[in-house]
């Protein structure tokens, strides 16, 4: 059986559509010592470094179909143990491509190159990889959640071996799924991902779901459960990232079991995050935020503010502003927090923080009888946008709970209208005391509305 090789006329294997005689072959003809793609890219020479990927990836792609193509047909057991070795190398080449085109901000179609990657190599495993950059790509590149979900439409997650792709299916299709299909998911991922600080984030994510559903119990038993199997793996812990998962981890199952312990070993872990060189300045600002709400938890407010406002100084973190708006309203100081709520871009937090974020505002404009705010907190609730079908139905609860407050024609006196106000209060109480905060950051009101609720009663 011959032996494949690239010749002139043929589609150039880097995926840019063009010939090779037009495109790869002028680099892999003159290859020395001085072609270093990574040199180009500290110097941010782009454009070159992009030529030097792609001069790599057809290189890499002619060994494939040169050697590993061939031996999947003549010997299948040799095949298939080289195929393992060449998809790892695909994903590492594309990284590199997909890095470069970002950092240099370049004018290329990488949906294209893709598309004709996959018509080189006929494989279901390499397809599965070239899906999962196409999706991410639009998805988190080019923001095209609509053209991301068309590509997994017709996929089924029990297909998928690749475990990128099938993260990020969960990611995509997570509100449209059944319980019982998001545990499978999860339990798949579970099995699949090797390394346990990876495997970690989700089996706490099972337990978050186990919340969606109202199954507190149960939810608590595998919390507790993931801690025990972590602190036998603890000598896994070795990265930042590694200890932000622990960290949250322990913060989480503290505020569902009430365990103060757990959150003095979550500030351990978000310690060991601020010291970590290798830390970037997101993650030292998103650590000090849990790390403060660790603090206020365990009572200590000046700590707590310090790390909230250490955040805010490295990034503007709206999550620290969120905490500290909530501090202000534990102090009565309503007007302070009414200013930090309304500078605050809520379009930059996640779905639990946006939600986080209304119930402060929420809860001021009840705690304050402030009428005229009524309007801007209804025009923020409709114009939110969650992607989970579970916090779009409490938002719109208290759309209609609000309306039902302050404009109800049923309100006939002040006494009628108090006891409305203090009703929408604990209804928000048990909103946020249900509210998983895996991801988000969780706001801790209840000793503050229980305190308001004592003193209208005396």
């Amino acid at each position: 059986m011959k032996r494949f090789s690239v010749e002139r006329n043929m589609q150039c294997l880097c995926g840019s559509g063009k010939k090779y005689k037009n495109c790869c072959i002028e680099i892999l003809s003159n290859i020395s010592e001085h072609m270093d793609m990574q040199k180009e890219i500290n110097h941010k020479n782009f454009e070159l470094a992009l030529k030097y990927a792609r001069a790599n990836l057809t290189q890499y792609m002619e060994g494939v179909k040169r050697e590993t193509e061939l031996f999947l047909l003549t010997n299948p057991t040799i095949g298939k143990s080289m195929l393992r070795d060449d998809l790892k190398g695909l994903e590492s080449i594309l990284e590199r491509v997909k890095f470069i085109l970002e950092q240099g901000n370049l004018d290329i179609d990488f949906i294209s190159m893709l598309n004709n990657l996959k018509t080189i190599f006929n494989n279901k495993n390499w397809h599965e990889i070239l899906t999962y950059y196409k999706v991410s790509w639009l998805y988190f590149h080019q923001d095209n959640i609509e053209e991301a979900e068309a590509i997994l439409y017709d996929f089924s997650y029990k297909d998928i071996s690749n475990t990128n792709l099938l993260q990020l299916f969960l990611e995509i299709k997570r509100n449209e799924l059944s319980f019982s299909t998001k545990s499978e998911i999860l339990d798949k991922l579970i099995q699949k991902i090797n390394r346990f600080p990876d495997k970690l984030q989700y089996m706490a994510a099972k337990g978050v779901e186990y919340l969606f559903i109202g199954d507190s119990e149960q939810a608590k038993h595998i919390f507790i459960d993931t801690i025990l199997i972590a602190e036998k793996n603890i000598d896994t812990f070795k990265e930042t990232h590694d200890y932000f998962q622990l960290a949250n981890l322990y913060n989480t199952a503290a505020s569902l079991c009430e365990n103060k312990s757990y959150v003095e070993k979550a500030i351990t872990y978000y310690l060991k995050i601020l010291k970590d060189k290798n830390a970037t300045p997101k993650g030292i600002s998103n650590a000090l935020v849990r790390l403060g709400k660790a603090y206020m938890t365990l009572g200590d407010q000046t700590k707590a503010f310090e790390c909230y406002y250490k955040s805010i100084e490295i990034d503007e973190n709206p999550s620290a502003k969120i905490f500290i708006a909530d501090a202000y309203i534990g102090e009565e100081e309503f007007n302070k927090a009414f200013y930090v709520l309304e500078n605050l871009n809520s379009d930059e937090l996640y779905d639990e923080e946006k939600m986080d974020f209304i119930f402060l505002y929420a809860q001021l404009v009840l705690l304050t009888n402030n009428k005229d705010r009524v309007e801007d907190i209804l025009i923020k609730l409709k114009e939110l946008k969650v992607s989970s079908q579970y916090y779009n139905d409490i938002k719109n609860s208290l759309i209609i709970d609000l309306q039902e407050v302050f404009y109800s024609p049923s309100t006939q006196s002040e006494d009628i209208e108090e006891t409305k106000v203090n009703w929408l209060l604990r209804k928000i109480n048990d909103y946020v005391q249900l509210q998983p905060n895996w991801n988000g950051i969780g706001v801790n009101i209840n000793k503050m509305i229980s305190d308001y609720l004592e003193k209208q009663t005396k």
